[in-house]
């Protein structure tokens, strides 16, 4: 008798565990582009901002070294405040695009932990917060942009030694190099009408020169570093 050779068994595929790994793949790349899309929804195919639009922003004052003078992120000002260097805190900011302040000084409700009267007004520039409001126009939701503050400015401030110590400097303690918030009024001459007072603001200044008779100080910034957080409330 001849014996019967068993033949080889064929490879039987499993394919409910490669329809499962098909599935998994599958739902993968949806989420992946559900993901995609979001980021893209949000910000390339957002509507642009147009001028009158109501905008929120996170944003970081920062001077010609780039050190942050005034911010609305918590991580930048704890940073800031290890480095050793003064910097303000504040809220995001929300005004129209492409609004014009008309004003020499826009006060900011800010905090500065080194000074003991609580929370403070910082003193941004009206041309400061035009350009911000300007440059805002044509941005998305979610997009940054770092704007440049240079351009506004032409020079710095001389002083005289008496008229640094009438705005309140010490003279013999200032030294080149030094930065500290300076309180300073929206009415520089004096105020007769004390049922009037001017509303006083902060500024972090910087002493550039100093000789025995004139010091020159800046309270101007190099650049603005905004986000878009919304747009007409949304």
């Amino acid at each position: 008798m001849v014996a019967m050779k068993t033949l080889p068994k064929k490879d039987e595929k499993n394919w409910s565990k490669i329809g499962i790994i098909v599935l998994g793949i599958g739902f993968a790349l949806l989420f992946i582009g559900t993901y995609v899309m979001s980021i893209l929804t949000g910000t390339v195919f957002a509507t642009a901002i147009k001028p009158g639009d109501s905008v929120t922003i996170d944003f970081t004052v920062r001077d010609k070294l780039g050190r942050p003078i005034i911010t609305t992120d918590q991580q930048i000002y704890n940073g800031t405040l290890r480095s050793g260097n003064p910097v303000f805190f504040t809220q995001k900011m929300t005004f129209p695009a492409n609004q014009t302040f008309n004003k020499t000084i826009v006060g900011v409700g800010a905090y500065y932990p080194a000074l003991s009267v609580g929370p403070v007004t910082f003193g941004m520039l009206g041309p400061e917060l035009d350009l911000i409001s300007a440059e805002l126009v044509g941005m998305h939701t979610g997009e940054t942009k770092s704007i440049n503050l240079t351009a506004l400015y032409s020079s710095s401030s001389v002083l005289s030694r008496e008229e640094y110590e009438q705005l309140g400097g010490d003279y013999n303690l200032s030294a080149v190099g030094q930065m500290y918030p300076w309180s300073f009024a929206d009415q520089p001459t004096v105020n007769l009408d004390s049922s009037n007072p001017p509303d006083n603001y902060y500024r972090i200044v910087e002493i550039l020169d100093k000789t025995d008779d004139n010091i020159t100080i800046s309270y101007l910034y190099s650049t603005a570093d905004i986000k878009v957080v919304s747009t007409n409330g949304q």
